[in-house]
This record gives structure tokens, sequence and C-alpha cells, in this order.
């Protein structure tokens, strides 16, 4: 996936839905490794959703992950590769 905007440094949404058959303990979010939200409080315990704003994407290759961990102490984790690219500029 690409994302090619006029700014160098951009915001993005995260949209993700972290499930569990018995309760949810916390869902974290990473970027290139670094984490940039945590979440341990849930309206429904079996089930979030959530949109996520970050507010410093660069360009480049990033690895962005989500992962899930139940009251058992059981993880998940689900990531995607995208890539923000400069805007097109003609000479």
């Amino acid at each position: 996936t690409l994302i090619r905007v006029v700014e160098d440094v951009t915001s993005i949404d995260i949209n993700f839905e972290a499930t569990d058959d018995i309760e949810l303990k916390e869902t974290v979010l990473r970027l290139d490794g670094n984490e940039i939200a945590r979440f341990s409080e849930f309206m429904d315990f079996r089930r979030f959703l959530k949109t996520y704003t970050y507010d410093n994407l660069t360009n480049g290759s990033h690895t962005l992950e989500v992962t899930a961990t139940d009251m058992a102490g059981k993880s998940t984790t689900k990531s995607v590769v995208f890539e923000k690219v400069e805007p097109y500029r003609p000479v």
C-alpha cells in the first residue's frame, strides 16, 4: 500500500478491531517496532473497535503491528507493511 500526500510528514488514521472469546486485557499499536499507543480500558470487554490518529508519519517503508492480549496472557499480533512516498513534483 502506498500513501502519497503533499506533506513530508503527515497524519494517518489507523482503524482496527480486537476481539476475544473471554476478555481483552490490552491492545498495543507499534509502528516500526516503537509503541505508539496502548489501550487497557474497554467498554465491551470482548470487542474493541478503535480509530487511532498517528500524527508523525514520515516518508519511507513502515510496519504497523496491532497486538491484542487477553486475561489469560495469550496474545495475537497482526501486521501490515505500507510505504509513504514523496509526492510527485514536476521538474
